[in-house]
């Protein structure tokens, strides 16, 4: 079988009218081009050149084929075009998983700005609380906050460090007033977690200053605390970009060390080199690299601003 390297040459040394034409065309050597030349010739069983000290005349036969191999040269040009259009263009799904109000303050406007700039992409959303598989296939990318990824199949990459508070209403606060330490939540009634927010050390941490008796309620994502938390019916620990934008409630001291976790970027390796994906990473990466400052906990409160 013949290959189509070699009819790509013979074309060029047809149109060119020698090897050494050919060959500055091509950016090869001389030799190069006539050898192939000759190896095509064996291998098809023709005679395609007369061979004259002014040049490569096409014979009857090298006609016939030259005829035949132009359709090629076009289909392949079309196939390297294409080629080229498929790889610049991003179009397809990208399945994102991530905590909702991770997703709700921090990712949704990144996908809104990826879609501008790329409306062919489309995103899809998970909101679980808990972690997807990722390397089995039940999404392209989590956002997941956690102190540090244990799965050694996925490529992860740390956006920014997140701190997170104790909060509660101002009515509570005026109530029964409000913890201005760790040590003094156990004082004061508690609003915990329970399921995988529940298991963070921070959110571990927490709980062990809190008395058990004065647990007043619990609930298994931070959007359903924060609406307790509003309630007034205790105190209780939330990520500081989402709950300082609540006016209603009040951060009831800094953000303590021990409970600062992080937001981390996973997918798997063969993800990882899809056009679209490898482009809504960068672009998340430089989004999160901005809201650092917000993501620290820097800044006035709603609530006490």
């Amino acid at each position: 079988m013949f290959d189509w390297n070699d009819v790509r040459l013979f074309l060029t040394v047809a149109r060119s009218g020698s090897t050494r034409a050919a060959a500055q065309d091509l950016g090869l050597n001389q030799t190069t081009v006539a050898r192939r030349m000759e190896v095509l010739e064996r291998c098809l069983g023709l005679r395609l050149f007369d061979r004259t000290t002014r040049g490569h005349r096409l014979t009857e036969q090298g006609q016939a084929l030259c005829e035949a191999a132009q359709p090629m040269r076009e289909a392949a040009e079309a196939l390297s075009r294409r080629a080229e259009v498929l790889g610049r263009s991003l179009q397809g799904t990208i399945r994102v998983s991530a905590a909702e109000v991770v997703f709700s303050h921090l990712v949704a406007p990144i996908v809104a700005e990826f879609r501008r700039e790329h409306p062919e992409v489309r995103i899809e959303y998970d909101s679980s609380e808990g972690f997807v598989d990722l390397a089995a296939g039940e999404a392209d990318l989590a956002f997941r906050a956690m102190v540090a990824p244990d799965d050694e199949r996925l490529v992860a990459r740390k956006l920014a460090d997140v701190a997170w508070a104790v909060y509660c209403s101002r009515a509570y606060a005026a109530t029964h007033g409000m913890p201005e330490s760790i040590e003094a939540v156990r004082a004061h009634a508690v609003v915990a977690f329970t399921g995988p927010v529940g298991e963070r050390p921070g959110d571990l941490w927490f709980m062990s200053h809190a008395d058990p008796a004065q647990v007043a309620g619990r609930s298994n994502t931070v959007s359903n605390l924060t609406g307790v938390l509003r309630a007034g019916i205790g105190v209780g620990c939330l990520p500081c970009f989402h709950a300082d934008a609540e006016p209603m409630l009040l951060r009831c001291f800094p953000p303590p060390p021990e409970m600062t976790t992080a937001i981390w970027l996973l997918t798997t390796p063969e993800r990882r080199k899809v056009p679209r994906i490898e482009a809504f990473v960068r672009l998340a990466a430089l989004r999160f690299r901005d809201l650092r400052p917000r993501l620290r906990g820097e800044g006035t409160p709603a609530g006490e601003s």
